[in-house]
């Protein structure tokens, strides 16, 4: 299809409309970079350079409506969190904070795209987990697999609703416990698509 601009990124934050795919940020070989790369989906071809982010990072969270993109969690203060949300709300769940893997947070924040702010603490998910994959309905958000406290993987599945803010509660299990994966959804069903590590 096309190779990205910088090449060997990893940990980017991706979001995408019905036309285009970005890429933000991520890692490239021992250092991170704040390029944001862009491509068509009607054409194959490289992506070209979009701009930069404000900062340098990756290992962050992402989510769009066909407007606006948006990526989280790309700094020192979160890591390995996920994103999520509908064409109104983006959310931000789990991963670890203060840039320490061992500090787990439960937290979820949200930011409403249309205008900008910081984000806000919106709920929580039933438990602490980093690098899990996120999905969003326009009524629901699915936080799935990751990494737990102890140091192990978990295969759990939680959701939460996202007009409420109630704290996320189990909605059942993966068939294999799994951690860094990249989600894609639609209106009617979500897919586990990569597994760096299981």
């Amino acid at each position: 299809y096309g190779d990205l601009e910088v090449n060997a990124v990893s940990t980017p934050g991706c979001a995408s409309s019905t036309t285009r795919g970005v890429c933000m940020g991520g890692e490239n070989g021992t250092t991170y970079t704040n390029k944001i790369q862009y491509f068509n989906f009607s054409s194959t071809g490289n992506a070209a350079d979009f701009g930069d982010m404000t900062i340098t990072g990756g290992l962050g969270a992402s989510h769009s409506n066909n407007t606006r993109g948006l990526a989280g969690g790309l700094g020192a203060s979160v890591i390995g969190s996920a994103g999520y949300g509908n064409n109104t709300k983006a959310f931000f769940a789990g991963g670890s904070t203060n840039g320490s893997w061992s500090a787990y947070t439960n937290r979820i924040d949200t930011v409403t795209i249309a205008t900008t702010g910081n984000a806000t603490d919106y709920a929580d998910l039933s438990q602490a987990v980093n690098q899990g994959a996120g999905f969003g309905s326009t009524t629901a958000g699915l936080y799935v697999g990751g990494k737990n406290p102890s140091e192990s993987l978990t295969a759990q599945m939680q959701t939460n609703n996202l007009a409420n803010g109630a704290t996320g509660t189990d909605f059942g299990n993966l068939t294999v416990a799994r951690r860094q994966g990249i989600g894609a959804d639609n209106s009617i069903r979500v897919d586990k698509l990569q597994d760096l590590l299981k």
